[in-house]
């Protein structure tokens, strides 16, 4: 749990100075194919959504989104849903990388529904 916190705090932090060059989602998207910075930002983003999901869940809150019971995310598991996402809704893509966290959760609720 903790390394998943540092990790998350990592991808925040790595993501200021990036925003503030005006680098969007989808600028980052891309770099993740060749850098493992932007890739681990990324990854930071969609564990975090992942994690709270099934905190809430052990809470019995319900969770936020429900991937299938035997994926593996991966960093470019995260990289995929992320494109997949951007693909379909550009307007995220133009999100400043300040919104990434904000973008990932609309790309996870998006590709991982929960059902009623």
């Amino acid at each position: 749990m903790r390394l998943a916190f540092t990790l998350a705090c990592a991808g925040i932090f790595a993501a200021w100075p990036l925003a503030a060059q005006g680098i969007t989602v989808g600028a980052t998207i891309e770099k993740a194919r060749t850098d493992l910075t932007a890739k681990l930002m990324i990854n930071a983003a969609g564990d975090t959504i992942v994690w709270v999901s099934a905190y809430l869940d052990s809470k019995k809150r319900g969770q936020l989104v429900c991937p299938p019971p035997r994926l593996v995310f991966t960093p470019e598991t995260y990289v995929s849903v992320l494109s997949g996402y951007v693909s379909k809704h550009p307007e995220g893509g133009k999100e400043s990388l300040q919104m990434l966290n904000y973008v990932m959760l609309n790309a996870m609720l998006y590709t991982f529904p929960c059902r009623e």
